[in-house]
């Protein structure tokens, strides 16, 4: 079957079939996770944030700027991990880009190419210091590649899709060649291997295959305590992360002086601000630093401080 537009029906299925294909993965994408810590979460953190996004949609929404204004929305707010973050930014530029035109029912190729390059500045944009051998150049050499293709209002979206993976394929196996850690850990970047296969999933529906979702454990994980003494080194700090709503009743908030302050005060960040909202990631030795810088401006909707050793 030929699909040369993208209406909200197949958007939300092929957002469906591109989750289920990467839970299917997830225990791969965290093995390969060693940037920007070794922690073995980035499948888990992508899956949390895009099942987020999608359990937002309505079952009765059929337009596609509606579907994509309600999946962006809880993408976000709900992005978990530093991955995870980065993929709610790209999904939320590609949903910018179709919700620009009120009312829009459908995407041709060209318009999903314009898209998914939305997606990718909005990526690169919410990273502090965007490193390249991760996700980031998976999605932009991909996204690059088909933008030369210049495929026409005629093109299918399975060309398109088969496009994007075979160059994302090339771009991750390269990624050890950009990235020192990970040349020296002998594997390819996690985000990138998951986002391929998130894309994968879509194609798989396209081509009409059934795809059974494996799933992820919801088991917490077990961690042994005992490990830890006295005189045991700390060696990775604090993943801290957390979705702050700004008040009136705080001081006023300036997002380019907050956002060069957080700097000071950890990496691996990735910072969006979303209408009155603030959501930060951010790797620190010191988060008690930065909840109260946060806490100046306002109150947190949720928060999340993990000892990444």
């Amino acid at each position: 079957m030929a699909y040369r537009q993208l209406d909200g029906v197949l958007f939300r299925d092929l957002m469906d079939y591109g989750i289920r294909n990467l839970s299917n993965h997830c225990e791969e994408v965290n093995a390969l996770n060693v940037f920007p810590v070794p922690d073995g979460d980035t499948g888990t953190n992508m899956i949390t944030t895009l099942r987020n996004g999608y359990g937002a949609v309505k079952a009765e929404s059929t337009l596609l700027y509606d579907i994509a204004r309600q999946f962006s929305g809880a993408l976000v707010y709900g992005a978990r991990g530093n991955s995870g973050v980065i993929v709610s930014q790209f999904f939320k530029g590609v949903c910018e880009y179709i919700c620009a035109v009120d009312g829009r029912e459908q995407l041709n190729c060209p318009e999903l190419t314009e898209a998914l390059r939305k997606g990718v500045s909005y990526a690169y944009d919410s990273v502090s210091h965007p490193t390249e051998g991760t996700i980031l150049t998976v999605m932009r050499e991909a996204t690059e590649y088909i933008e030369k293709s210049n495929m026409g209002e005629g093109s299918d979206i399975s060309d398109l899709l088969r496009l994007f993976i075979n160059r994302a394929r090339i771009s991750l196996e390269n990624t050890p060649n950009l990235l020192p850690t990970l040349k020296q850990a002998g594997v390819v970047d996690s985000g990138g291997i998951g986002i391929i296969y998130f894309f994968e999933g879509m194609q798989r529906y396209i081509n009409g295959e059934t795809l059974d979702e494996v799933g992820v454990s919801t088991s917490a994980e077990v961690i042994d305590y005992s490990k830890f003494s006295r005189e045991s080194r700390f060696e990775f700090g604090y993943c801290t992360e957390f979705l702050l709503q700004l008040t009136d009743a705080a001081e006023p908030f300036d997002s380019d002086a907050f956002k060069k302050k957080i700097e000071t005060l950890g990496d691996s960040i990735v910072y969006s601000l979303e209408g009155d909202k603030v959501k930060l990631h951010i790797h620190s030795r010191t988060p008690e630093v930065i909840l109260a810088e946060a806490h100046r401006y306002g109150e947190f909707l949720s928060l999340k401080i993990e000892n990444m050793s």
